[in-house]
């Protein structure tokens, strides 16, 4: 039987700076390709999107912060137990404020999240939170302005398929300077990303080796190094160095690639 848990946090701070309260509900311009959503995730947001719009509220836009919050705890259900899931607690003992604050969003700010697990497809996953009235409330929440919404899919665990949205009032979307190159997207990454050591991966889209490297920080990894085999030799792109170091190394890396990735 699929399970959906719901959590809103209002968080008031003075001009000095002092927390002055919060709330905890029962149960529960940015920078264009900031974020790459997969196929059903995209479908999910839409979904979402126009569930608000339909109703005169504004349109949700991803953040790429908020999208890490949603994927690490998407990934993190699947080895939690069904009790930590429903109190939105994760493996680290975090509550969701602790969680969003340790993954970089602001913490002036209003958030709330929606979990499910066992919703095989983006309908059913948002027409389950739209039936709840907690998450529903979440959804249509008219201060929310940014989110991330994640979808891991991890077959022999109790539900298979793990739904998480991250919702916030602050947008914190980096701001591109009138004249300055606009972030590499970010490509989708393959594989069991660590957070540090060296995985073999594979990219999930055609993009640079910026890209790559954004990829990899969305999963939680920052990367020191990738690596690829070309022409038969493994040719490495130093995050940081110089561009005459990263020469030899391709500009685009096609979707399906293997590549090795260092993170630190």
């Amino acid at each position: 039987m699929p399970v959906f848990t719901v959590v809103r946090f209002l968080w008031a701070v003075l001009a000095a700076g002092v927390l002055i309260g919060f709330a905890l509900g029962p149960g529960g311009s940015r920078a264009e390709g900031a974020v790459t959503l997969d196929p059903e995730e995209q479908a999910a947001f839409d979904l979402l999107n126009l569930e608000r719009t339909s109703r005169g509220l504004v349109a949700l836009t991803p953040s790429p912060t908020l999208q890490t919050v949603a994927e690490w705890m998407a990934v993190d259900m699947t080895r939690n137990s069904v009790a930590n899931i429903t109190t939105h607690t994760d493996t680290l003992g975090r509550d969701v404020r602790a969680r969003f604050s340790g993954l970089g969003y602001t913490p002036n700010s209003a958030i709330a999240e929606n979990l499910n697990a066992g919703q095989r497809t983006a309908r059913e996953s948002i027409q389950a939170w739209m039936d709840s009235p907690s998450h529903r409330a979440n959804n249509l929440a008219p201060d929310m302005r940014v989110a991330g919404l994640a979808l891991v899919v991890q077959p022999g665990t109790p539900y298979v398929y793990y739904w998480t949205l991250a919702l916030g009032s602050v947008d914190d979307n980096p701001v591109t300077a009138p004249g300055a190159p606009a972030p590499a997207p970010a490509v989708a990454v393959n594989g069991s990303v660590p957070s540090s050591g060296v995985a073999i991966l594979q990219a999930g889209g055609a993009g640079t080796p910026e890209g790559i490297v954004a990829g990899l920080a969305r999963r939680g990894c920052t990367a020191g190094s990738i690596w690829l085999i070309t022409g038969g030799s493994l040719t490495g792109y130093l995050v940081g160095a110089p561009s005459f170091v990263n020469a030899t190394f391709p500009a685009s890396i096609a979707a399906g690639a293997p590549f090795i990735a260092v993170c630190r």
